[in-house]
């Protein structure tokens, strides 16, 4: 009986897993469109971003993509482009050992860098008021 239980609990926990992937991928899809950046970085990109960051800081992938998405809304701050890969990996890093670091999650440390990136003089006061 109790093998049976712990089965189910595992199969209802990847279920969830599932579906979480799912609605953040679905999200970093819309957000691609919205922001005009599809034709510079894909989903997947997105998506395996997240999972080598996962794989370097023991942040759950959902996480970390929620930062990428985080970050694709603040408008500019990831260039249309050959760079657009490049630059959102390096401020997702950023945001991911932020969040870390501060003992926040990896979206809230983005949104903070996100507006400190957008308007560096608000933004620095943003920081410090922020992460009190």
């Amino acid at each position: 009986m109790a093998s049976i239980g712990a089965v189910v609990a595992v199969g209802a926990k990847a279920v969830n897993e599932a579906t979480e992937a799912l609605k953040t991928t679905a999200m970093t899809e819309q957000i691609l469109k919205n922001t005009g950046l599809a034709a510079s970085v894909s989903s997947k990109q997105i998506g395996d971003l997240a999972m080598q960051i996962s794989n370097l800081t023991g942040i759950d992938d959902e996480q970390v993509q929620a930062a990428s998405n985080v970050l694709l809304g603040f408008q500019g701050l990831v260039p249309a482009g050959k760079d657009a890969q490049a630059t959102l990996a390096n401020l997702t890093q950023v945001a991911t050992d932020l969040g870390a670091r501060l003992g926040k999650d990896p979206a809230a440390a983005a949104k903070v860098l996100g507006k400190a990136l957008a308007d560096p003089a608000k933004g620095v006061a943003a920081l410090y008021r922020d992460w009190e």
